[in-house]
């Protein structure tokens, strides 16, 4: 039975290269899938990042507002009373203005080295007081104006860390305490601890809406 023999191998080999061709087509279509896959999720993640650098800027631009604003409302005092001494308080009124979009300025200068990992952290051995001086300097007087109680625990304690990151975290925290709280006040706390340092910003402002937990945090 030669022809028939033959005629069998023959099929078989077709199957063989059928299933061949199946199994190549098919896995083709997973490697295309796959790529479509990591493409797509690659677009989401530019249009993410795209979209939180929007809001970022959004914010940045309009926090400035307020000091930039403050210290034209100074400056406007100082020139309708040209043949008075300046006072005490609206040189403290310019310089608080001036620190604060100086601090607002720095920290977008941080998110941009956070973002391209040039920011590594300095580690270094210093006093918590003068840092909490500085942040009560700076929002104090912002709290007081809108009406709030503002307290800051002192802090005597040495701490190691990166004194510059540190005071970026704290003075963000207790900028959007002042911002985000209408009525009210905001405490900036100060607790040693056997391990470390407790330091936390308590505020009676309107919270984070549980939705934005994760992209805030």
């Amino acid at each position: 039975q030669p022809v028939v023999i033959g005629s069998t191998i023959e099929m078989v080999l077709m199957a063989f290269a059928l299933g061949e061709r199946i199994r190549a087509e098919r896995s083709a279509k997973r490697r295309a899938q796959a790529l479509q896959i990591r493409e797509a999720a690659r677009l989401q993640e530019v249009r993410r990042t795209s979209a939180e650098k929007s809001r970022l800027l959004a914010a940045v631009s309009h926090d400035l507002r307020q000091p930039v604003y403050a210290i034209t409302l100074a400056t406007q005092s100082l020139a309708q009373q040209p043949d008075r001494p300046v006072s005490a308080c609206t040189l403290m009124q310019m310089r608080e203005a001036i620190a604060s979009a100086d601090h607002m300025l720095d920290s977008l200068h941080t998110m941009s080295r956070l973002e391209v990992g040039a920011l590594r952290p300095h580690m270094a051995d210093f006093s918590i007081q003068p840092l909490l001086e500085r942040i009560d300097l700076i929002y104090g007087l912002q709290a007081r104006t809108k009406g709030l109680r503002w307290t800051v625990t002192p802090g005597v304690t040495q701490v190691r860390s990166d004194p510059v990151l540190l005071e970026r975290i704290l003075g963000n925290l207790a900028s959007n305490a002042v911002r985000y709280t209408r009525r009210g006040g905001v405490v900036i706390a100060c607790r040693p601890r056997r391990d470390g340092l407790l330091l936390q910003v308590w505020d009676t402002g309107i919270g984070v809406p549980p939705e934005n937990v994760e992209s805030i945090f």
